[in-house]
């Protein structure tokens, strides 16, 4: 008779398990590099302003942009990011947002103009003072739970 062995469920288990979450986390490394040379491309056609690049990946903390920050590209992956976004210096700030699997709430300044498109959730406008800045909100998300408050400063 052949010896049959049975391959124990447990182990087959966790080499699954293992599979699954290498291939997860080598998918949110390939995606950050593509993110990080795409925005790299963008912050050279910008190149004689004062731009900011930042990449989140398995975090979970709180970006406070610069207020004489001009193009901002901020991508978030698997991670859950509060971005603090203050009165801009600048008569306008450009700030595009990346998401994917993850959680985004953005505070933005109270009386300032606010064009924000990209994402299904928060295509809107917010009227500010007529010859204040504008802030310019681009939101691309994906399987992200997106939230906008507005802070007093």
């Amino acid at each position: 008779m052949a010896d049959l062995k049975r391959k124990s469920p447990i182990k087959t288990a966790a080499l699954v398990v293992l599979a699954l979450g290498g291939g997860f986390f080598l998918t949110n490394v390939g995606l950050a590099a593509a993110l990080g040379a795409r925005n790299a491309r963008k912050l050279e056609e910008h190149g004689d302003e004062n731009n900011s690049n930042y990449a989140y990946l398995f975090q979970k903390t709180e970006h406070c942009i610069k207020p004489d920050a001009q193009n901002v590209f901020i991508t978030n992956l698997s991670g859950s990011l509060d971005i603090v976004v203050p009165r801009p210096e600048a008569d306008v700030m450009n700030i595009e947002i990346t998401s994917v699997i993850g959680r985004v709430n953005i505070d933005l300044p109270v009386g300032v103009r606010v064009n924000c498109e990209g994402s299904n959730h928060l295509n809107y406008s917010e009227e500010g003072a007529e010859d204040g800045p504008v802030i310019n909100l681009k939101v691309t998300d994906h399987l992200t739970s997106l939230t906008i408050s507005f802070e007093e400063e």
